[in-house]
């Protein structure tokens, strides 16, 4: 459980810095408000237990066509937004006209990577990174959560208050979605979709709707941060219940699965109602 509750928040923290980075650059890393490089040296530093990951620049000012190199393994990476066909053609042209003594380069596309593979150089996504988090111990996985939490600056990037934020979670789950019973519920679909939605603006502070976004869980004060996980946990058993039950297109539940579900639905919304409450607001959710 403590396992999958660090991941959640690794990957919650990934959406929303890959989620700034895209509304805020489209070329450069250069201002997005910290350095990915420094970040990327401290991570590959936790991955390898070691401090051999220094940043090439400040070694060689303006190193050509890499920004991490790891002087022991012989490995570099380069840290970019968009890792597609022309960027890694010039890169690798840069790694082998100035003769950069490395065995292998590494491009990590921030936010899109052309699949490349060839020789001692290939290209990676996000998705590499969080399958080697996932690959360590949970004393690894804490340690990098640590990291990530100091190394990303969710307060400057999303500068928006627990009650402002939490605004934008009530109005997400006042819906049918939620509200209706299971006896008149219509479209299961439409509701695990509609739960998916607020799930993931929970963790990750966007949606796949545009236009609402908030900040990642990990960016709420406490007892909030504990309340939303609580609720976030909640909505994935509703998830859970229903794809358990899902037989080709159909989703045929059980009643004890209804009345379940129906359960965990009062319970998010008394739970809401009373973080409503606490925030001094209103606006209450009803069934």
């Amino acid at each position: 459980m403590q396992d999958q509750f660090v991941m959640n928040q690794v990957t919650a923290l990934f959406s929303f810095l890959k989620h700034h980075v895209d509304l805020s650059t489209k070329t450069t890393l250069n201002d997005i408000g910290f350095s990915l490089e420094t970040f990327f040296m401290d991570l590959f530093n936790k991955f390898d237990g070691e401090n051999n990951w220094v940043n090439a620049n400040v070694e060689n000012l303006n190193q050509p066509a890499i920004d991490l190199i790891n002087r022991k393994s012989k490995h570099a990476l380069q840290v970019t937004v968009r890792a597609d066909s022309t960027k890694i053609k010039k890169t690798i042209e840069m790694y082998e006209k100035h003769k950069v003594d490395v065995d292998k380069i590494t491009i990590i596309g921030f936010l899109h990577h052309t699949n490349y593979k060839k020789n001692n150089s290939e290209t990676v996504g996000i998705d590499y990174i969080t399958r080697r988090i996932k690959g360590c111990s949970l004393v690894q996985k804490t340690e990098i959560l640590d990291l990530i939490k100091n190394s990303i600056p969710v307060h400057v990037l999303s500068p928006l208050s627990d009650s402002d934020c939490f605004d934008v979670i009530q109005r997400m789950l006042d819906r049918s979605a939620l509200r209706d019973d299971r006896y008149c519920e219509g479209s299961y679909e439409d509701m695990i979709r509609g739960l998916k939605e607020a799930k993931d603006l929970i963790t990750s502070g966007v949606t796949s709707k545009v236009g609402i976004s908030t900040k990642p869980i990990s960016g709420y004060t406490e007892p909030l941060q504990s309340e939303l996980s609580d609720i976030e946990y909640k909505i994935s058993d509703i998830i859970r219940i229903c794809n358990r039950s899902k037989r080709d297109n159909f989703v045929i539940l059980s009643m004890n699965e209804k009345i379940e579900i129906d359960r965990l639905k009062d319970e998010i919304i008394n739970q809401m109602n009373l973080i409503s409450s606490s925030l001094g607001k209103k606006k209450i959710l009803r069934r």
